[in-house]
């Protein structure tokens, strides 16, 4: 869970010119960021 945390603060700290970089817009990185730790891909899943 904390590796999860730790990525969506990196992407949340990413420029907008980098977000462009890899497709994705500031729209879809506040989805992800707000969403709760525990939810992720079930293929992450222990």
């Amino acid at each position: 869970m904390h590796a999860v945390w730790r990525s969506r603060r990196a992407l949340a700290a990413l420029q907008p010119h980098h977000l462009r970089d890899v497709g994705l817009s500031s729209e879809q990185v506040s989805q992800e960021i707000a969403r709760p730790v525990w939810d992720v891909p079930s293929h992450w899943r222990c």
